[in-house]
């Protein structure tokens, strides 16, 4: 991993650790979730974008990439736990469980796809 992977990877976890402590506050006051979605939407963009930079200038770094990948689909799993811990039904936590084996499976599908991107 490069320094760059590390800086998109902490600075996605930032805005997704910023996006939990603010949505109970947001969601709490005003009753409104969209602000919640669309920063958690955004960091998607942002990281699925770094992954494709990442690619582009380090394609031998598997692990970069992987990293990125989780970070991009980690924000779905988030909003999955946060509705499963407000609501404690048995819906979210099917939801959550199935964010939670696609953010699995994002990773590993990129790994079979893209199998001339590792190190040999």
């Amino acid at each position: 991993m490069n320094g760059f992977t590390v800086i998109a990877a902490a600075l996605s976890l930032i805005l997704m650790g910023l996006g939990w402590l603010l949505s109970g506050k947001i969601v709490r006051e005003n009753g409104k979730r969209l602000p919640v979605y669309l920063l958690y939407l955004l960091v998607t963009v942002l990281t699925a974008v770094a992954v494709r930079y990442h690619q582009s200038v380090q394609p031998g770094d598997a692990l970069g990439t992987a990293v990125l990948k989780c970070c991009a689909s980690l924000p779905s799993v988030l909003l999955g736990l946060r509705g499963f811990l407000m609501e404690r039904n048995r819906f979210d936590l099917i939801l959550l469980i199935a964010m939670t084996f696609g953010m699995v499976a994002d990773v590993a599908i990129w790994e079979i796809s893209y199998p001339h991107d590792r190190i040999r």
